[in-house]
């Protein structure tokens, strides 16, 4: 749904001229009752109210652009949070294990957000698509593969190609949304969802093999609002979750602990402002999250 601005612009004149003039009206009252005569205040009346409104235009010519901006991101917010929409659709039928990944991400994230005060509603909608970029080459991807798929060895440069492509997901999903024209909002969530941080096997291998970390990260930025550090921080903990062989009532707690210890000792989460207490409760509520999620994989 698009915001008609030159609709919007008249009427929100025409309330605030009302507005004024109301309040003349009732400066009228007050100096007619001191006195003053009917004519010199009627033209006071009407010069006050011809310049306050011309100063309401300038304002609105002014602010209007922002106001829309606003409006409009909000409905593209909304429209975006609807499961059916195309691009979530298509990532259920093209990367059905991201799909799931990024639902559960979503659910996750939202109760973690809201635990230190905050809307949840970004970051649902930022974990819906957080991944989008998986669309392209989406079968490099460890949950989008068969149960029946064999692990072959491969190459340094198979390694290396195989790691350009584990790595570009994250700039392939930007272009993805910033076609799709996306809130900013949005979009960078998509981008600092990984920060600048080692994140696949294959780049720690490699990392270790050739001894230079710092091609093998993510291109970043780091998290820079509380809610990209927290979908950081959760997108990690549920892709461990998901992937454990061993996941217990005693290993997810130590799956969310060694997550935020390692994003913390990465300088990863140094630009989002997350306190310590923030962390603590983002921690309890990730890991009763997982809980619940996966009741029925856990073994007591």
């Amino acid at each position: 749904m698009q915001v008609n601005s030159s609709k919007f612009i008249k009427t929100l004149f025409l309330i605030i001229f009302l507005i004024s003039l109301a309040f003349n009206l009732f400066i009228l009252v007050i100096i007619s009752s001191l006195g003053f005569s009917l004519s010199g205040t009627l033209l006071y009346i009407i010069f006050s109210t011809i310049v306050s409104s011309l100063l309401i235009i300038n304002v609105i010519t002014i602010t209007s652009p922002v106001i829309i901006k606003f409006i409009a991101g909000n409905q593209a917010i909304k429209s975006l949070g609807n499961t059916n929409h195309p691009l979530l659709k298509r990532l259920s039928k093209e990367a059905p294990g991201t799909y799931h990944h990024s639902t559960a991400v979503a659910e996750i994230a939202e109760k973690a957000v809201k635990v230190i005060g905050l809307s949840g509603t970004q970051i649902r909608i930022g974990a819906y698509y957080h991944d989008i970029g998986k669309l392209i080459n989406p079968n490099v991807f460890n949950e989008n593969q068969s149960l029946s798929s064999t692990k072959e060895e491969i190459s340094e440069h198979q390694k290396a190609i195989l790691l350009r492509k584990i790595i570009s997901h994250v700039e392939n999903g930007i272009e993805i949304a910033a076609k799709g024209k996306m809130p900013d909002e949005i979009i960078e969530l998509i981008g600092q969802h990984h920060g600048t941080s080692i994140a696949s096997s294959y780049q720690k291998e490699l990392a270790l093999t050739h001894g230079d970390t710092e091609i093998h990260r993510y291109p970043g930025p780091k998290p820079l609002t509380k809610e990209a550090g927290i979908l950081m921080i959760t997108d990690s903990c549920e892709a461990k979750a998901r992937s454990s062989k061993t996941l217990s009532a005693k290993t997810i707690p130590s799956i969310v602990e060694s997550i935020i210890r390692d994003k913390i000792s990465d300088d990863q989460l140094e630009l989002c402002t997350l306190s310590d207490i923030d962390l603590g409760k983002i921690k309890k509520s990730i890991i009763s999250s997982l809980e619940s999620i996966y009741h029925k994989r856990i073994s007591y």
